[in-house]
């Protein structure tokens, strides 16, 4: 018993566990307290029966040597239940607006109709859509949603506006859709039909992430690393294309990489099908992501049988895509109206063109007077509509292990320098085209920064960090085996105590 308990006493996983269960216990505690709730107590017992039982499960699977793919499973399936119950559809960013454009696609309304003069885009759904989901959380927000559960869809309809979800492509709701389909054959409510196509998209994610980790020959505990962020699940399991946006770009990627360091025999013809199909969904998705494709370009020609029919296949794809995007811009063109005050389209694209220096500067102001935030909203410190508000030290500890995963060279396989290269000229890409579409939509003519970025619209390329900066050994022969600066465990205690953390605080402020 003695020396059981000495052996014990020596486990490192001893401390990391008790310091991760202290954080949250303190955490929660004051959580609760602030927020006046009765019987913190219980919670408490209930928080750390959860944090201790998911806990004992991992180190189970661990004991087995269970793949890190099932090892996301275990953890990311009970924090979405979670996330699902006790964050109210229509709390996250823009969910009500993401909703009735889902809704109206099941209505027949593929493109939204303009319904005024001033081109307002909408479509004719049941009346009491404006108050059918929780906005904002308050205290009795669970009572509201559980007595809108059992509330009938009105016959009646009426013009609801959705200005700028009109811009997405009706297939960027699919999950929704589906989800909204199943709701209305069974009669539910407009609050329950919302939660059934929370469960569908949190499905697909759940789907795309594990074969995103599964493939994936680099990396794979970043990856499970920011797949386990609060912002990354609460967008999960919300009403908005951003679970599948975010499924899609690291599916896309992590597929790319193992054609590239792992794959050796010629793609089937069901595989190719899969890169046409990723390719065009990434790209409705939206469009800003759509630089993603051109990572198909590092995939070897002997995965296609021959260069000629690599770029046969090149060649095709670039056409469809060019054709499919194009003419939904010019469909969508007509739904982008003055979303803010002084917002000019028209006029915004026009003083890009005439003066990039200026917009370069824009662009240097944005990084530099707002990139604090973009990190604190990438690594989920901001959730909620900007409600939620994990404690600063969670931030700080996020970027350190943020920093130590990226600095760890502990896999031999060689990136050279034209795919990092590429890699890192995507994500640039993409980020310009991020900044540039918010500059064109969201901002006022002539700001001197961008206004709306959040860093949780880099989720999709995220993996492209790593893949451009991260070290690496110089060949598997020389390789040495070095040990991991942060460890699976490390990053499964954290990622669980930030999450149940999160969970606290959304039913604190909705009880």
């Amino acid at each position: 018993m003695k020396t059981k308990l000495l052996a014990l006493l020596k486990n490192p996983n001893l401390y990391l566990i008790l310091f991760c269960g202290a954080l949250l216990a303190m955490s929660t505690r004051h959580v609760l307290s602030t927020n006046s709730i009765p019987h913190s107590l219980i919670i408490l017992i209930i928080i750390a029966l959860l944090y201790l039982g998911i806990l004992w499960a991992f180190f189970y699977l661990r004991r087995k040597q269970v793949p890190l793919e099932k090892i996301f499973l275990l953890l990311a399936i009970p924090l979405g239940v979670l996330f699902i119950i006790f964050l109210p559809p229509g709390e996250s960013p823009d969910e009500i607006m993401h909703f009735k454009r889902a809704y109206s696609i099941t209505e027949g309304y593929f493109i939204a109709e303009t319904y005024d003069d001033f081109g307002h885009a909408g479509a004719k759904l049941p009346s009491g859509f404006q108050t059918s989901l929780v906005e904002t959380p308050e205290h009795g927000a669970y009572a509201t949603v559980i007595e809108r559960l059992s509330e009938p869809v009105s016959s009646e309809t009426s013009y609801v506006p959705f200005n700028n979800t009109a811009l997405y492509y009706w297939l960027s709701y699919l999950p929704q859709v589906i989800g909204v389909l199943f709701g209305k054959a069974v009669g539910a409510s407009l609050e329950l039909i919302a939660y059934f196509a929370e469960i569908v998209d949190f499905i697909v994610w759940l789907v795309l992430i594990y074969f995103s980790i599964k493939l994936t020959p680099k990396f794979k505990q970043l990856l499970l690393f920011f797949s386990l962020l609060p912002i990354t699940l609460q967008e999960a399991t919300s009403l908005a294309p951003d679970a599948l946006a975010i499924g899609l770009g690291l599916f896309l990627t992590s597929y790319v990489c193992y054609l590239i360091y792992t794959r050796q025999t010629r793609l089937k013809p069901l595989e190719i099908a899969l890169l046409y199909l990723v390719a065009i969904l990434v790209g409705y998705c939206k469009i800003v992501y759509l630089p993603l494709v051109a990572l198909y370009l590092l995939i070897p020609a002997k995965r296609f049988g021959s260069p000629r029919a690599k770029w046969i296949h090149a060649s095709i794809l670039i056409i469809a895509l060019l054709v499919l995007n194009l003419s939904w811009l010019a469909t969508s063109s007509r739904f982008l109206v003055e979303f803010n005050a002084g917002v000019n389209p028209g006029e915004q694209l026009a003083g890009i063109l005439h003066n990039p220096l200026r917009y370069l500067m824009v662009l240097f102001n944005s990084l530099n007077t707002m990139g604090e935030f973009y990190l604190t909203s990438l690594l989920g410190i901001n959730l909620g509509s900007f409600t939620f508000n994990l404690p600063t030290i969670f931030f700080f500890l996020s970027f350190v292990l943020l920093v130590l995963l990226l600095a760890q060279r502990d896999e031999a396989i060689k990136i050279t320098p034209f795919e990092r290269l590429v890699f890192g000229g995507v994500f640039c890409l993409v980020a310009l085209l991020v900044f540039t579409s918010i500059y064109i939509q969201w901002s006022p003519v002539n700001l001197p920064f961008v206004d709306g970025v959040q860093g949780r619209y880099f989720l999709p390329i995220i993996l492209l960090i790593p893949l451009t900066i991260a070290p690496y050994a110089r060949s598997k022969s020389t390789a040495v085996s070095r040990p991991s600066l942060v460890s699976l465990n490390t990053i499964v205690c954290y990622s669980l105590t930030t999450n149940l953390l999160a969970v606290t605080m959304f039913f604190a402020q909705n009880l």
